[in-house]
């Protein structure tokens, strides 16, 4: 069970570094299209291809944020509880999380199938959709491996899943 968490932990390492490159280009697109309108003609789909990139940026970013634990908790309903409840919780949350993301990836695969199938693109590049879709499916997929590790973590722990 090490492998898989450290198989799920490189993953969303990499992942990371596909976002963090992804928010370089999307900064890159902007600036430059802001500087060349301002001096000659902007860059033709700019809009477009920052939505995409964005699209890409979180998700790719998803899997390591889990793995950080730098979403946002409301403790309010846990803090009163025993340790042992809120382990409980916690492991719940987690599969509860893993079967959304399982579900999600899954559907955004079969929408990236069906946008494969009509060939749909953006308006002003032509840029084809289908892609995007398959990595945003792919990304989902790999949450679920690090919800799915982070459960079995806690589980055999006894605690967090740090």
């Amino acid at each position: 069970m090490k492998s898989f968490s450290s198989t799920a932990l490189r993953l969303s390492k990499y992942m990371n570094i596909v976002a963090g490159t992804a928010l370089i280009v999307m900064m890159l697109f902007t600036v430059s299209d802001v500087v060349l309108r301002i001096v000659w003609k902007p860059i033709v789909g700019t809009y477009e291809l920052v939505s995409l990139i964005g699209a890409m940026v979180i998700g790719f970013a998803i899997p390591k944020s889990s793995v950080d634990d730098a979403h946002v908790y409301v403790d309010l309903l846990t803090g009163g509880l025993s340790v042992t409840a809120r382990k409980v919780f916690l492991v719940v949350t987690k599969f509860l999380g893993l079967i959304v993301f399982v579900l999600l990836g899954w559907n955004i695969f079969l929408k990236g199938n069906e946008l494969y199938h009509s060939k749909e693109v953006t308006l002003t590049v032509h840029a084809p959709l289908y892609p995007v879709a398959y990595l945003l499916g792919l990304c989902c997929l790999v949450e679920s491996l690090v919800l799915l590790s982070q459960a079995v973590m806690i589980i055999r722990s006894g605690g967090k899943h740090e």
